[in-house]
C-alpha cells in the first residue's frame, strides 16, 4: 500500500514539476488520471475517522480552561522590552506596511487562580492578529491600550544553543502548553461572552476547536500598571493541540494547515498558494503549513483539493465520507449559522484549520470566533443584519470570492443536507443555543470579574431572532423536500 501511495504522489510531484512556470503557476493542470489515481490511493489509506476526542488529564491544563475559576494573568515589562517591542512593530511596517511583527520580547508572568500563584520568568510575549486587528498598543497620548497577544513557553530568545539556560527555556512548557493567546474585546461586545460562547457551542456539538476562558489581564512596564482589563484566552492550535486530541501524546502528528482569505479549497493550480509561513519577510501563504516543517509535503492538501473534481457523484461522495470528516464539518457549519459569523470558510474563506492525520484522514478546525452574536463585523454587503437576514442556504456571498467548493459538494447530497438541518434544530432544541444558556456563561463572568469591568448580556434579541429565522428557514426546505 505505501508502494501504491509514493507512486501516486511521485506521478503528481512529475506533473506538477513539470508544469511549473517560473511564476509557479501550472501550465497544464495534472491530468484526470493521475488525480484519480492519487484520490484513490488516499481512501485505500485512510482507516474509519474516531469519533472521541482525546483529553489531556492533567489538572493545570484543565483547570487553567474551566470557566468556574477567576483567572489573572500580570505581565511584566522592562521599559527596554516594552519599548523594543513597540519598535519591533514599527519597523515592520516600514518594511512590509502592516504591523505584523512576531519577534517575541522577554516578560516575567504571574498567575493566580482562586488556589495558587506561579510565577514563570523568561516568557516570549509578541502581539497578535491581522492587518485589521494589529495596530501599535497605544492611543494618541502615547499611552498604552488593550491588545491582542502571543505568550510562548518555550522562547529562547539569544540564549547560545546548548547553554543550559537554552536547554531548560526549549523544553519547557507550562500548563501542557507551549503557547497560550490572549484576545482584548475589540468587538465592543457588552456581553464579554460572545467568543467563549461560540467555542463552547462548538465544543458541545463535537467540533475540535481550542479550549478557552475569561482571564484577568494586568500589563506593567516596570513598577507601573498600564493596562488592566478582562480578556479571553486561548489554547493555541499547535503540535501540542494535536496530540492530545489525535495522538494520544504520541509526537507524530501529521500536516497541519492554517487557512486564511481566500482558502476555498478549489483545486489548488498554484503552488504559491501552499507553503511554511515566515513571517520575517511576510510569507503568508493561503494554506500554511504549520507542522513537518523541516521536510514539507504538500500532496495532502492538494490532492484533497481536487476531490470536488470527480465527475461520478457515488464515487465522490464515497471518497470524500472516507477521508474527510463530515460529521464534525457539518456541525461546525450549523454552529456558525447560529452565532452568525461572517468571517469562516463559508462566509469569507477565512479562519479554520485542516488537519490531515498520519492515515491521510482530514478534520476540518474553526477558530477566530470573535465576529459573532451581533457583535463585530456583520458581514456587509453580502450578509443582512449580522446574518439575521440570511437564509441557512443561501447564506452570504462576497463577489469577488470564489464559491466555498467543500460546502457545496457536501450539500449537493440530500443525506447532508437533512444531516445539516438536524444539527441547527438539536442545537436549539436541546437548549444548547438559547437565550438561558448565554444567560449562564454571562453570569458566570459577571461574578467572577464584575468587580474588573461593567459586563451586560445585550444578546437576548440577537438569539430570539437566530432561533425564530433558522427554524422557520429548515421548515421550509423540509416542507420543500415532503412536497417533492
Amino acid at each position: 500500500m505505501k508502494r501504491i501511495v509514493l507512486i501516486g504522489i511521485l506521478v503528481i510531484a512529475l506533473a506538477l514539476t513539470e508544469a511549473l512556470t517560473e511564476q509557479s503557476m501550472f501550465v497544464h493542470l495534472p491530468d484526470d488520471q493521475h488525480i484519480d489515481d492519487n484520490i484513490a490511493s488516499m481512501y485505500e489509506q485512510a482507516a474509519p475517522i474516531d469519533k472521541s476526542l482525546y483529553e489531556s488529564n492533567e489538572e493545570a491544563y484543565l483547570r487553567l480552561f474551566d470557566n468556574s475559576v477567576r483567572h489573572t494573568f500580570i505581565v511584566r515589562f522592562t521599559h527596554e522590552e516594552w519599548n523594543g517591542m513597540i519598535e519591533d512593530m514599527k519597523s515592520y511596517h516600514d518594511s512590509f506596511g502592516s504591523y505584523r511583527s512576531n519577534n517575541y520580547r522577554k516578560v516575567d508572568i504571574t498567575y493566580r487562580d482562586d488556589d495558587k500563584e506561579v510565577m514563570i520568568h523568561d516568557v516570549g510575549f509578541r502581539s497578535k492578529g491581522s492587518n485589521y486587528s494589529r495596530d501599535i498598543p497605544l492611543d494618541d497620548n502615547g499611552s498604552p491600550v488593550p491588545f491582542h497577544f502571543m505568550l510562548k513557553f518555550n522562547e529562547t530568545f539569544d540564549y547560545a544553543a546548548g547553554s543550559t539556560k537554552y536547554d531548560l527555556l526549549r523544553k519547557r512548557d507550562v500548563f501542557e502548553l507551549e503557547n497560550l493567546y490572549f484576545k482584548w474585546n475589540n468587538q465592543e461586545d457588552a456581553s464579554y461572552s460572545n467568543e467563549l460562547y461560540a467555542m463552547q457551542l462548538m465544543e458541545n456539538a463535537g467540533v475540535i476547536v481550542p479550549r478557552s476562558s475569561f482571564a484577568e489581564v494586568q500589563i506593567w512596564i516596570d513598577d507601573a500598571l498600564v493596562i488592566n482589563t478582562l480578556y479571553h484566552m486561548f489554547e493555541d492550535i499547535d503540535d501540542e493541540f494535536l496530540k492530545k486530541r489525535f495522538t494520544n501524546h504520541r509526537p507524530d502528528v501529521g500536516n497541519l494547515y492554517k487557512v486564511i482569505h481566500p482558502g476555498s479549497l478549489h483545486p489548488i493550480t498554484d503552488l504559491s498558494d501552499v507553503g511554511i509561513r515566515d513571517w520575517a519577510i511576510n510569507e503568508r501563504p493561503t494554506y500554511g503549513l504549520e507542522t513537518n516543517t523541516l521536510n514539507p509535503d504538500y500532496w495532502d492538501l492538494i490532492t484533497f483539493s481536487y476531490i470536488s473534481t470527480i465527475s461520478d457523484p457515488l464515487r465522490k461522495k464515497l471518497i470524500l465520507n472516507q477521508i474527510f470528516d463530515i460529521d464534525r464539518f457539518l456541525e461546525a457549519m450549523a454552529v456558525n449559522v447560529l452565532i452568525g459569523n461572517p468571517d469562516d470558510y463559508r462566509g469569507n474563506l477565512n479562519n479554520y484549520y485542516l488537519y490531515f492525520d498520519k492515515n491521510g484522514q482530514a478534520t476540518y478546525i474553526p477558530y477566530d470566533l470573535d465576529n459573532s452574536m451581533g457583535s463585530g463585523w456583520g458581514g456587509e454587503p453580502a450578509f443582512i443584519d449580522h446574518t439575521l437576514g440570511n437564509d441557512i442556504y443561501t447564506w452570504g456571498h462576497f463577489i469577488n470570492n470564489p464559491r466555498p467548493i467543500l460546502w457545496d459538494t457536501i450539500v449537493s447530497y440530500e443525506e447532508y443536507r437533512v444531516q445539516f438541518e438536524n444539527n441547527l434544530m438539536d442545537l436549539i432544541e436541546d437548549g444548547q443555543f438559547s437565550a438561558e444558556s448565554y444567560h449562564e456563561l454571562v453570569h458566570t463572568a459577571q461574578s467572577l470579574y464584575g468587580n474588573l469591568i461593567n459586563i451586560e448580556n445585550d444578546k437576548t434579541y440577537f438569539i430570539g431572532m437566530k432561533t425564530s429565522q433558522v427554524i422557520e428557514d429548515v421548515y421550509h426546505y423540509r416542507n420543500q423536500r415532503t412536497d417533492e
